[in-house]
């Protein structure tokens, strides 16, 4: 194995590295004379002759992850971090550091690296995009790419073109030249628009249900559970969203769902055997949205329709068509000082239950205000308004094969509560300064880094 030692390394007799230091696996590299190269989390990186798989541990004197790892033309080892930059590894055991302090790199924090055809090395970033090696630093290169910022890995293909994948905007392809580019994805990037289309289907083979068998001489009845086919449902959805103008200000957007389901059971009814039933249900919801922002205002308009259509065979009793509409508008403003107040106000209506009293038209109304504290906002004080009219009645249905339940709960709707919370930074990343208080943790975080990037390398 190779040991550290101040500013080189040194072959020592060493085995089995990973029992003894680290099953945290980070990346992977087969290099062309066969060697299998490991890295690991924090504590180095390993490699084993694919013949003769044995592992020998190599000490990189980093407490980074290893996220990526390459073998140049040269025979040169490239080590990547995940946020402490990049090492070289000589032949004659010397090692070169590079870091972004000392101007070498764009970013500490490497996801990946390639040697092109020509000898040319290139190592992707998170956060600023693609570098080109000169002999002594990385410097950036097609800067006029914005969607090549957080790069997650790059391979080169035997055309020479180059193949890079994105945290964010999907699969992009290069020309050797950068001149021709192509994207692979559902996010057209040009128009800000996301495409969302899917399907499923799911079928249930011998459910369970009580078959009932009743005696007419004693008035009794037996009951045993019976295996029944026939349930099954399906379900799909198609989304829309795209901004209306080159600086996405103005933004509207489409959600279209379905469902269906076929419930099959045994139901007796009265004084005689149980028979098979079937229940239809068909479940319609569109929302429909629009949208403007800029940097201190969001105001969205939406409307929400949602049908349920139920059909029984044996019991007609229980069909029913249900409506429930949704309608309103929410906005933001963000305030001097760092505050931010937000309202929504929806109108809620429900249409075709049979109890006249769940029959409703509600104004809700909610509001907020929030202001983060200390130098780095990581401490978030915001006071909600929930119902301020005090109309909100929550009402659900649910339909099987045997029946239909309508629920109503009574629960007080309308109070005021002070959240504050505190975000603890204890993984020495960057805490997230710009999401708003009702975001969810770690939203705008998309690198995933427990485990650090990297993977096979051909």
């Amino acid at each position: 194995m190779f040991d550290y030692n101040e500013n080189s390394l040194k072959w020592v007799n060493h085995t089995d590295a990973f029992k003894e230091h680290s099953s945290h696996i980070s990346c992977f590299y087969l290099d062309n004379n066969n060697t299998m190269w490991v890295g690991s989390a924090k504590l180095g990186i390993a490699f084993t002759d694919l013949c003769a798989p044995t592992f020998d541990f190599v000490s990189t004197g980093n407490t980074e992850d290893v996220s990526c790892l390459m073998l140049d033309h040269n025979e040169l080892l490239w080590i990547g971090f995940d946020g402490n930059g990049m090492m070289i590894k000589q032949k004659n055991g010397g090692i070169t550091n590079l870091k972004a302090s000392q101007q070498q790199l764009p970013s500490d924090i490497i996801t990946s690296m390639v040697t092109l055809s020509d000898g040319t090395i290139l190592a992707g970033t998170y956060g600023s995009g693609i570098a080109k090696y000169d002999g002594k630093r990385f410097v950036p290169i097609y800067t006029d790419y914005p969607i090549l910022k957080y790069i997650k890995d790059i391979v080169s293909d035997s055309k020479g073109d180059l193949w890079v994948a994105t945290v964010d905007k999907g699969v992009v392809k290069l020309t050797p030249d950068g001149k021709k580019i192509s994207y692979y994805n559902n996010y057209i990037v040009r128009y800000k628009r996301s495409i969302v289309l899917y399907l499923n289907y799911r079928h249930i083979r011998n459910a369970i249900s009580n078959l009932v068998h009743y005696d007419p001489e004693t008035g009794g009845s037996i009951s045993r559970p019976e295996n029944i086919n026939g349930n099954w449902n399906v379900n799909g959805g198609f989304t829309f969203n795209t901004a209306l103008d080159s600086t996405a200000h103005w933004n509207i957007g489409t959600d279209t769902r379905m469902r269906y389901n076929n419930f099959v059971s045994y139901v007796a009814q009265e004084q005689a055997d149980a028979e098979k039933n079937t229940t239809r249900t068909i479940n319609l919801n569109e929302r429909l949205s629009v949208g403007y922002r800029n940097d201190w205002l969001e105001v969205t308009l939406d409307g929400n329709l949602n049908y349920q259509h139920t059909r029984n065979e044996l019991q007609p009793n229980a069909n029913l068509d249900t409506w429930q509409i949704n309608y309103g508008g929410q906005f933001l403003v963000r305030l001097p000082l760092d505050f931010e107040l937000s309202m929504n106000l929806h109108e809620r209506s429900r249409r075709g239950y049979n109890d006249d009293s769940m029959n409703t038209n509600e104004l809700i109304w909610n509001g907020q205000i929030s202001k983060p504290f200390l130098k780095n906002k990581s401490l978030i004080v915001a006071l909600n308004f929930y119902d301020l009219l005090g109309q909100q009645s929550n009402y659900e249905r649910w339909v099987n094969a045997t029946s239909r339940t309508d629920t109503r709960y009574n629960s007080v709707n309308s109070y005021a509560m002070l959240h504050v919370r505190y975000r603890l930074n204890i993984f020495g990343g960057k805490v997230d300064t710009e999401g708003r208080y009702d975001k969810k943790w770690g939203n705008r975080d998309n690198r995933n880094r427990g485990g650090g990037f990297g993977g096979w390398r051909r």
